[in-house]
């Protein structure tokens, strides 16, 4: 992670100081788990709701697996036109961290604050 950090900062300086760090999110199959309705509809599946998507070392592979291999990673975007950005908030903590340092950049940016 602290690699990470560290190459975010240089390419945060290239940018005139105007990023966000959004590498939080191990999987973007969190995001699905987060409102798992969406996939069980699609997919008739029974996946129960996970109380923090975070937890699950590989959503993909949960995924496939509970789908008997029929989810690939090709679905994701008409899984994720489907999912519910409020659901994401509520049941995503990093997605919610990182959708409130939106908001705040985006206000500081509209305000000319930068």
């Amino acid at each position: 992670m602290k690699f990470r950090k560290d190459n975010f900062a240089k390419v945060k300086r290239l940018v005139n100081k105007n990023a966000l760090f959004m590498l939080n999110i191990y999987e973007l199959e969190s995001l699905i788990l987060a409102d798992i309705a969406v996939f069980n509809d699609i997919f008739k599946t029974n996946i129960e709701y996970i109380n923090d998507p975070m937890n699950i070392k590989m959503p993909k592979e949960l995924l496939k697996e509970k789908s008997l291999g029929r989810f690939r990673e090709s679905d994701n975007p008409e899984i994720f036109s489907k999912l519910d950005l409020k659901k994401l908030k509520i049941y995503h903590k990093a997605f919610k961290s990182f959708c409130k340092k939106l908001d705040m950049h985006l206000i500081i940016k509209d305000y000319n604050l930068l």
